[in-house]
């Protein structure tokens, strides 16, 4: 139900179900073979190291009104982070 988006093998964002869906909701009178995954793409995305405890990781994404964070080791790519 969800797809990272990278871009050089960094993750930039996030196409999830929910996101597919408000997109067609909105623009529903675009074919859906001519609509691009960027306009689709929820941005930025929230990733946290894997030493995040599950409780922290649960605030997150309820302060953010996420349902996905996306784990890396790589600091370096974190666009919100923990």
């Amino acid at each position: 139900s969800r797809v990272i988006v990278a871009s050089n093998n960094t993750p930039v964002g996030m196409v999830t179900e929910k996101g597919i869906a408000s997109y067609l909701f909105k623009n529903s009178k675009e074919p859906l073979d001519e609509i691009s995954i960027s306009r689709a793409t929820r941005t930025p995305i929230i990733t946290v190291n894997p030493d995040v405890t599950l409780k922290r990781c649960a605030e997150m994404m309820i302060e953010n009104d996420i349902s996905s964070l996306v784990v890396t080791n790589d600091t370096s790519l974190n666009i919100l982070t923990e």
